[in-house]
């Protein structure tokens, strides 16, 4: 297709990459952009940086979706962000069961084990939730019913 715009005497206005990369690989995205952004002349849609919600001390960046805390970044798989930015977006509300996993599955399932959705948010606590008398917020099993994310101080 380029040899045939070129012999019409078109030119060639841009080209657009699209590259799947792993949740995992958060360094081989990094290198990637470090290397785009070494060129001027690569348009690039400017992004505000402002953290969206902010929860005790927890910054949950939508535009990238990555939290940190004290300015370190949290790694978290794709369903543990989306698990912390739903708590964290209905912080002091009860999400019962079925409102999680419709928003997070999207999908709504008679048959969904509560366990599912328990395993993924034990995990995301073991990583966002610090084990220490001056943590500010804890996310809570409200048993039978679902999960809160209850700030204990600011």
């Amino acid at each position: 297709m380029n040899k045939d715009m070129r012999k019409k005497g078109s030119e060639i206005i841009g080209r657009i990459v699209i590259m799947e990369i792993a949740e995992n690989e958060n360094q081989l995205f990094d290198e990637v952009m470090r290397i785009v952004n070494q060129f001027s002349a690569i348009h690039k849609f400017d992004v505000s940086s402002e953290p969206i919600v902010s929860v005790s001390g927890i910054e949950i960046h939508t535009e990238c979706r990555k939290v940190y805390r004290s300015g370190e970044e949290i790694p978290l798989t794709a369903k543990e962000y989306d698990l912390l930015y739903l708590l964290a977006e209905h912080k002091g509300i009860v999400l019962t069961y079925d409102q999680i996993y419709q928003r997070i599955w999207k999908d709504y399932s008679h048959a969904v084990e509560n366990n599912t959705i328990g395993y993924h948010i034990c995990k995301m606590k073991k990583k966002v939730c610090p084990v220490t008398s001056e943590s500010k917020f804890t996310i809570r099993c409200v048993r039978g019913i679902g999960y809160c994310l209850d700030v204990l101080a600011e």
